[in-house]
């Protein structure tokens, strides 16, 4: 049977003992998915170390960027120079990815929430029977404004939104078509599209989305992301988490009233 993570109960942290942790930190940074990724088992290592010290709510961005990236601490400014955010997102995914392909229910997994530098560790729950799993086409997010620059973040927000769906509900995932109005077609087995949009003022981005119930040609689910800051690679991981996680929760209580 598959581990699915999207129907996890991601509230709830597990306390094994310090040598499963060990052997699953080994098997995540010995496996194939992360044999070409030196950067990031070491990142990874470095986290769970300082979780297995008993640093977990201590452990900042400047923090990280100072002793694991050897940032210089004269000119270092987590403002302007977003290594670890960056570093970090493409962790998260990587994860996120791996796990998704285990087929061993009960698994110990590590990930790392949005928002948070520190791993959690919690059990692969076992998939929701097929009968309940729905199909879901994922349209490109569409840009409201007419900024050359911001319709450049705005293509790379729907880029980064689109690997992280495949990474975490590859089961319902199926296509990514063009954004094409009306294009639902019950011959395909799609059940449910999601699309939306994106708006930008200066250093304010807010993404509203929404899931559509394609058979029954209505919306039913909703909701707005908003964040700020430069707009950057960290700002697009952030804001593509945001909408995997709501969209998560949604599903399970979806899933949960099916």
């Amino acid at each position: 049977m598959n581990a699915t993570l999207e129907w996890q109960d991601q509230r709830e942290e597990l306390a094994p003992a310090s040598e499963e942790i060990r052997s699953a930190l080994r098997r995540v940074v010995t496996s194939t998915a992360f044999a070409r990724a030196p950067r990031m088992c070491a990142l990874l290592s470095f986290l769970m170390e300082k979780k297995l010290g008993g640093v977990d709510g201590g452990l900042t961005e400047y923090a990280i960027g100072m002793q694991l990236f050897r940032r210089d601490p004269v000119v270092y400014d987590t403002t302007i120079d977003p290594v670890v955010r960056v570093q970090v997102g493409r962790l998260r995914t990587r994860l996120a990815a791996y796990y998704g392909a285990l087929k061993e229910v009960g698994t110990l997994q590590i990930c790392i929430p949005a928002g948070s530098y520190m791993p959690v560790l919690r059990r692969l729950a076992p998939d929701v029977p097929k009968t309940v799993i729905e199909r879901m086409e994922l349209a490109p997010l569409r840009c409201l404004s007419l900024d050359e620059r911001n319709g450049a973040f705005a293509g790379g927000l729907d880029e980064e939104l689109g690997s992280r769906m495949f990474a975490r509900f590859p089961a319902m995932l199926q296509v990514r078509e063009p954004n094409i109005i009306g294009i639902g077609n019950r011959a395909t087995g799609l059940q449910l599209r999601l699309e939306g949009s994106v708006r930008i003022e200066q250093a304010f981005v807010r993404a509203s989305v929404r899931l559509v119930d394609m058979a029954a040609g209505h919306t039913v689910w909703t909701t707005q992301c908003d964040s700020s800051g430069v707009l950057g690679i960290a700002l697009q991981e952030e804001l593509a988490n945001t909408i995997c996680d709501k969209l998560a929760d949604h599903l399970r209580s979806r899933t949960n009233t099916a």
